[in-house]
Parts: structure tokens; C-alpha cells; sequence
């Protein structure tokens, strides 16, 4: 049904055409939303299927039906607050947290004709990246159940692969969008950080990092989106004006030089190598200047202790307040204890592993002893933001191959749910110095895909959806959904 119109330019004309189409397709969500497999996947904490039947008349649909988002369905991951419903953060610690409005991004979304259809799990307030550890459970890949469908967005990718949305809004602090979009055979997008808001949004991982993304099961979309999203906030601080245009931007993209990081045997599987290299090949072969590049040992290598660094500290900083009496409020314990006793046993009833996990390394790393190790992070952050910014004055784009095939359940597992010294650490690149970033799948390899990171410099978004766009047309590739 929604596979028909991936393309939201197309889906908003033929909604917008007849009230009959419109009525129908929402008519055909409210099927897909009630449907008893829905329930089971239980990738959503909210369901707004009142909320779209009051949207279903004649009168919503006139009035509304010339917006540039008119009637696209979306969902959004839990970290962004709603007038309708709790946000959690996937978190029993927040189980009964309500605010009365709603998130900025949505609010645009919202304004310029987009419909809500629902909220998302993810991996407890985004520390995660396998989608194992949201507090109602374990998420696993549509395409082959013994492998994990990546975090910590599982829910995003989820409500798009099962044909319910045409995009979903998320986070992404290290990968947290753009892995599970390419793990998953879906288009990602990580902007400019500061250029769309935050306002709204749960920012629990590390704020110098988190920024507002999407995810999509057509490349075609973000143009748009962010024509509306990108906008000027004055309540959030790290929200700048920027001028974002809604036509193309970019001319002659093949002769835009592209710098490509070389793939070894130490750090991708022989699967990966061989495909990432016929690419390459295939992209020369097109007339598009590709250059290759050798990525230093020690920059690789140190990436994933940065992010660790930069991330828990941050993490135990956000979640200080959540104390299970202020934001909300959980069933008290015994009412004999006293206040910290109350605070204890509510954290360690309602945090979850992974989040106990992580707040122990934050609370360890910022101990007098190591917190030396956290200024050589920043320090260190800022040498490959300095290294990366070089190398895109010589080149016009960087890429590269954004993640190996998804590891199965049973090995994250056993070695534990995070980045393994592979080159999917280079995702971090973006996030460290704010560049914006596009993920693109390009081929399948049996049954599970396989995608490109694309980054450029500052404030490049316009061109870098371009280049992306002439990419995308060249790998002609076909998601899959259910």
C-alpha cells in the first residue's frame, strides 16, 4: 500500500486529489494499525488512531489539502514529547511522564499537513544500538529473526519496513538513525547540528552530540522534510538560522570530488570489502571523481573511546533528575525510607540494564582519578573534527561504507551492545563535528543490505541531498518491506 507512494511528492498529489483517496488510505493505516501483528511487533508505545478519525472529513481535507505535507503519515521515536500520550523514552523510569504539548519538529510537521500515526520504542533512552533493550523488550530484523535490527531508532525502521509511515523523526547521537536505517535497507539523514531544534526532545545521551534526524524509505523525501524542520527556534539554545532552499542546489555533481575511506581485513568482513570495492568501480565507471583515502590507525582505533567518553558522563549528567518522584511519578516505595533510600530503590527497580550499565561508566570516568581521561576525550574529539575538516577542503564529499551486515542477536549479546572497533565507528565522524550526514543502501547481499555513509562540511545540506540524490540513482536500489 504505502511501498505505492514512497515518494511523498507523489503520495500528497493523489491525497490530496480526491477526499475518496484520502479517506481510503487512512482508512487502510487504521487496518495496519489495529492489526493483531502490529500488537505482537509492539514496536509502538502509542497508537493515534482516534486522533487520525477525527481528521477523516471532508472539511479537514479542504482545508488542509494544499500543505506541502498534506495527509503524509509519520511516527516519531519516543524521545520527543507529545500533547498526546506519555513520553517515555522506552523507559519505566518515565512510564507516567505527560507534557502538555508538543515537540517543536512535530509542531512543524504538524502544521504543514503531516499526520502523527504513532510513538516508537527504541533502545532505552537511546543508549543502545541493537534495539535489545527498550523496557518492553527485544526488537530483532524483519528480514532474519536471529539478528538484531539496530538502535537505537528500531522502532523507526520498524514502522516504516511494516508499510505504517512514509518517514519517522528521530535522534542520532553516534549512529543512532542513519545504522538501523542502512541495516535495514532505509534512507537516513543526520543534518547540520543546531540547524533543526531540539526543543522537545529527550537529549539523555550526550547534548554536544544528539541532533534531530529521519529516517525514510525513499531518498527523495528529506528535501522537503527539512525544507520544513530546518527552522529558526529561540527555545533552543543550540538552534541557528539557516537558510535551507527547497529547490536543488547542487549542478554537475559528477565533477564534485568524492574522498572514499579504504576498507582492510581488520576492520570488514570479506562480503563487505568485495562489495564495497564493484561500488567504487561502478561509481568511476559513471563518471564520478572517486578518490581513496587511508584513515590513520590511531583515529580508528580511538573513535569508539571518545564517543564513550564524550556519551556516559553526559548520560549520567541528563538523567540525575529522573528519581522516579519528580517527572512521572512512580508507585513510592515503603514510606518508611528515607528520601535517598526512596531514589535508590526507585532507579533500580526502573532503570534498565543497559542504562545501569552506562550510568556506572559515567559515574567512574568523572571520579577525581580519570577525569583527566574525559578532557583528553574532548581534546581528542576536537583533533578529528580538525582532521575530518581538512580533509574536506581537498574533497568535496566523504564516504563510506556505513555498516556491515547486522551481527546476530546471540553475538551482541555475548560481546556486548556496542560499536566493535569496525569501520561503522565512522559514523561518529559527523557527530563529533556537527557535519551533516546521508545514509544510502546500495545492494543486498542474499537476504540483508548494504549501505553508504555520505558527510559534508557545515551547512552544506542542500548539496549533499543532491549528491546523495545522483548516487541513489545509480545504485537504483529497492527496499524491501512487509
Amino acid at each position: 500500500m504505502i511501498k505505492n507512494f514512497t515518494d511523498i511528492s507523489k503520495l500528497t498529489a493523489y491525497l490530496s486529489s480526491d477526499y475518496k483517496n484520502f479517506l481510503s488510505f487512512y482508512q487502510q493505516i487504521i487496518t495496519l494499525l489495529k492489526k493483531e501483528n502490529v500488537k505482537k511487533i509492539a514496536f509502538f508505545t502509542k497508537i493515534f488512531v482516534e486522533e487520525i478519525q477525527m481528521k477523516l472529513n471532508v472539511d479537514f481535507w479542504k482545508k488542509n489539502r494544499h500543505k506541502l505535507l498534506f495527509a503524509v503519515p509519520y511516527t516519531v521515536k519516543d524521545t520527543f514529547i507529545t500533547k498526546n500520550g506519555f513520553t517515555t523514552g522506552s523507559s519505566k523510569m518515565l512510564a507516567q511522564f505527560k507534557v502538555d504539548e508538543n515537540a517543536s519538529v512535530i509542531k512543524y510537521i504538524n502544521e504543514n499537513g503531516g499526520i502523527l500515526v504513532g510513538k516508537v520504542h527504541l533502545d532505552e533512552f537511546g543508549a543502545g544500538g541493537s534495539g535489545l533493550f527498550s523496557s518492553v523488550g527485544e526488537f530483532s530484523h524483519p528480514f532474519d529473526s536471529t539478528r538484531i535490527v539496530g538502535g537505537s531508532s528500531s522502532g523507526s525502521v520498524l514502522s516504516l519496513i511494516h508499510q505504517i509511515a512514509s518517514f519517522s523523526i528521530c535522534s542520532d547521537t553516534g549512529d543512532s538513525a542513519r545504522y538501523p536505517a542502512l541495516l535495514n535497507g532505509l534512507y537516513g539523514y543526520k543534518p547540520t547540528f543546531g540547524s533543526v531544534s531540539r526543543y522537545g526532545m529527550l537529549s539523555c545521551f550526550a547534548p554536544s552530540l544528539d541532533t534531530v534526524s529521519l529516517i525514510s524509505n525513499d531518498y527523495r523525501n528529506f528535501r522537503k522534510i527539512l525544507s520544513i524542520l530546518i527552522h529558526n527556534d529561540e527555545q533552543d539554545a543550540a538552534n541557528f538560522e539557516y537558510s535551507f532552499p527547497i529547490k536543488p542546489t547542487l549542478t554537475q555533481p559528477k565533477k564534485k570530488k568524492i574522498g572514499y575511506f579504504e576498507l582492510t581485513s581488520e576492520i570488514a568482513s570479506e562480503q563487505a570489502i568485495q562489495a564495497h570495492n564493484l561500488l567504487i568501480e561502478k561509481l568511476k565507471k559513471r563518471g564520478f571523481k572517486m578518490h581513496k583515502i587511508k584513515i590513520p590507525e590511531n583515529i580508528t582505533k580511538t573513535l569508539l573511546m571518545v564517543y564513550e567518553l564524550t556519551a556516559y558522563p553526559g548520560l549520567l549528567s541528563t538523567l540525575s533528575n529522573l528519581n522516579g518522584l519528580n517527572f512521572g511519578k512512580l508507585s513510592e516505595p515503603d514510606s518508611s525510607d528515607n528520601y535517598l533510600t526512596k531514589i535508590h530503590k526507585l532507579r533500580t527497580a526502573n532503570f534498565g540494564s543497559q542504562i545501569k550499565q552506562r550510568l556506572i561508566f559515567g559515574t567512574f570516568f568523572l571520579d577525581f582519578e580519570y577525569t583527566h581521561y574525559v578532557q583528553k576525550a574532548h581534546q581528542y574529539r576536537h583533533y578529528i573534527t580538525k582532521y575530518i575538516s581538512k580533509l574536506l577542503k581537498k574533497y568535496d564529499f566523504l564516504f563510506h561504507l556505513g555498516a556491515d551486515l547486522p551481527p546476530t542477536i546471540k553475538e551482541t549479546k555475548e560481546e556486548g551492545d556496542n560499536f566493535s572497533v569496525d569501520f561503522s565507528v565512522w559514523f561518529l565522524f559527523a557527530n563529533f563535528g556537527g557535519f551533516p550526514s546521508f545514509c544510502l543502501p546500495f545492494t543486498w547481499i542474499d537476504h540483508l543490505p548494504l549501505g553508504i555513509n555520505l558527510f559534508t562540511k557545515i551547512g552544506q545540506d542542500s548539496d549533499l541531498i543532491d549528491m546523495g540524490s545522483a548516487l541513489a540513482e545509480v545504485f537504483n536500489f529497492t527496499t524491501r518491506f512487509q
